[in-house]
């Protein structure tokens, strides 16, 4: 059984809680970026915190800020491109470019497991390296007496005709099998791994409306530069994180993101119903602020590519605001009563 606890405040007075909207994701980071460079005018980048309920979340934002040039960093997680499932993808992105990049073919050829081993990968790198061909005349040769590693060629082999790029990513996690590992189960892991990839063709398609001529190369170059600038773990940098990793930490500025229905409270909390926890989460959210909070409503939904295909509504949380507003009005006006009462006896 859970003791009893009596919480209180020392800090008098404070700001109003602010609510904003956006049409997209994109559209959300641009008022975050917006907002957060008014604060940072008279606060130090790691007073601010941005809160999301799902990891998939942060790419958008992690996007906006690094085009903008606020450093950052992901707390108790890992930036979006980092994550696992993502670098399979590009992994094999990678290699469809260049057939000889030996670091994603080491990284994709048996991913997902399709029966090829170390030992023929080091036979492959092997052969590669003493007969001097390079290293898909490699594979091609081993492929010759290996159907495991031919049936991996053709993969390869169909994914090289597709020249839409947003095609290419759908076709790589589906023809490769990948899609299947993400159905293995319906672990808050798994989960969280599909929305990754859903965002990572996002991000594709993000890309495409920006640059109608760019090519599979481009994107990569994108990327990679996206990657290569992540140096700002180190010094001061505005915080990002889920709402789960938030627990017990203090900012004086939070920003909480996507406040809509099927994002938070999650979908899947929402189909359990497990509706208190995320009244909970919302909570802890909103108890990390100091001095001022952000809240963003999206109107229309969640994707500035398709953000027509997904009208969720506000989120229920902000009821929870609405009553705290009644109980404290509540509390105010009981309190005036009680008050008269005591004068009147005297």
């Amino acid at each position: 059984m859970r003791k009893g606890k009596t919480l209180w405040t020392v800090k008098e007075g404070g700001e109003k809680i602010r609510v904003f909207h956006a049409y997209s994701d994109l559209e959300e980071a641009e008022k975050i970026a917006d907002f957060l460079e008014r604060e940072l005018k008279n606060r130090k980048r790691g007073d601010i915190l941005i809160a999301y309920r799902t990891n998939a979340q942060s790419r958008v934002i992690e996007e906006v800020l690094r085009r903008r040039g606020i450093p950052h960093r992901v707390v108790k997680g890992i930036r979006f491109f980092e994550r696992k499932e993502i670098k399979d993808i590009l992994g094999y992105l990678r290699f469809i470019l260049n057939p000889n990049d030996m670091a994603s073919f080491v990284r994709i050829v048996n991913t997902p497991p399709r029966g090829i081993g170390r030992v023929t990968v080091n036979r492959i790198l092997s052969i590669s390296a003493t007969e001097g061909i390079s290293l898909i005349q490699a594979v091609e040769k081993v492929a010759e007496e290996n159907k495991k590693v031919w049936d991996f060629v053709n993969i390869i082999e169909k994914l090289k005709t597709i020249e839409d790029i947003g095609e290419l990513v759908k076709a790589v996690v589906v023809d490769t099998g990948y899609s299947e590992l993400l159905e293995d189960d319906e672990s808050v892991e798994t989960i969280s791994r599909k929305e990754n990839v859903e965002e990572l063709f996002r991000s594709v398609e993000w890309f495409k409306k920006r640059n109608p001529e760019g090519t599979l190369q481009d994107y990569l170059a994108e990327v990679s530069l996206l990657t290569d600038i992540d140096t700002w773990e180190k010094g001061d940098a505005v915080n990002l994180m889920t709402l789960h990793n938030t627990k017990g930490l203090e900012f004086p500025v939070v920003f909480i993101s996507g406040m809509n229905q099927m994002i938070f409270p999650h979908s899947r909390s929402l189909s359990e119903g497990n509706i208190e926890e995320e009244r909970r989460l919302f909570y802890v959210g909103l108890t990390r602020a100091i001095e001022k909070v952000y809240l963003c409503i999206l109107h229309g939904g969640y994707s500035q590519v398709d953000s027509w295909k997904h009208l969720y509504p506000p989120s229920f949380c902000l009821n929870f605001l609405r009553m705290l507003l009644y109980m404290k009005m509540w509390k105010q006006a009981g309190t005036l009563i009680h008050l008269k009462k005591r004068k009147k006896r005297v």
